[in-house]
């Protein structure tokens, strides 16, 4: 399970973690298939409409820190998910 990280009080952004898979509304990231040489660092921001994006503008709405990659299967609980509040 990925470290979670919730900034400021409640309520958070809705995500749903399946294996590698983080999904924040209609946007959905493969953390194995975005995971590169160096940490990959994912915006998503929730946008005017209450509908999610992966750039601005917008508020954030969570931070993905998926670290680098290595000869082993990502390991989740290396990824570190910072979920701001709604």
């Amino acid at each position: 399970m990925p470290i979670m990280d919730y900034m400021g009080p409640a309520p958070h952004q809705p995500v749903t973690i399946d294996k590698t898979i983080i999904t924040v509304g209609t946007v959905v990231i493969d953390a194995a298939q975005a995971q590169g040489d160096g940490e990959t660092v994912i915006d998503i921001y929730q946008r005017t409409d209450g509908g999610y994006q992966q750039s601005g503008p917008g508020n954030f709405a969570i931070t993905i820190a998926i670290p680098e990659r290595r000869a082993t299967p990502l390991d989740m609980d290396a990824v570190r998910i910072t979920v701001w509040p709604i």
